[in-house]
């Protein structure tokens, strides 16, 4: 996985394969950046609510399911997927920037409690609600 790379490099690697959720948050909140280099295949955003919650600040491949959960660049910063220098500069931005980090990772945490459970089996509770109101689910002929 590391071939490739030069050796100063490698060394400073290392591979956490599997986490506990516990370790996960922990890792998550030590975080300066997260970033998410994602090329493609995401249906949602989930790895980057949760870096969002531990309160890191986030970097991440401009896809449409990364786009939305960052409210288009205002939770975040995107940067083209695939293209390395454009990472560089949407980290870049955050590290080399520490008030627009903060404000950053301030408004991503505020913003993500709109993902919290208690929250959102509410609204599943109210599609279910108008859909049997309005004479529940009919078969499709």
């Amino acid at each position: 996985m590391l071939d490739g790379l030069p050796g100063r490099l490698v060394e400073r690697i290392e591979l956490l394969g599997q986490v506990s959720d516990d370790d996960k948050a922990a890792l998550l909140a030590s975080a300066t950046v997260y970033v998410a280099p994602q090329t493609g295949g995401e249906s949602f955003g989930i790895v980057l609510l949760e870096a969002m919650a531990a309160g890191a600040a986030v970097a991440a491949s401009d896809l449409p399911p990364f786009r939305s959960v960052l409210g288009g660049g205002t939770l975040g910063e995107l940067f083209t997927p695939g293209d390395a220098a454009a990472a560089a500069e949407a980290i870049c931005r955050l590290l080399d920037d520490p008030q627009r980090r903060e404000e950053t990772r301030q408004r991503a945490a505020r913003e993500v409690r709109r993902y919290d459970w208690s929250r959102v089996v509410l609204e599943i509770e109210a599609v279910y609600d108008t859909i049997m109101a309005n004479g529940g689910l009919k078969p499709v002929s």
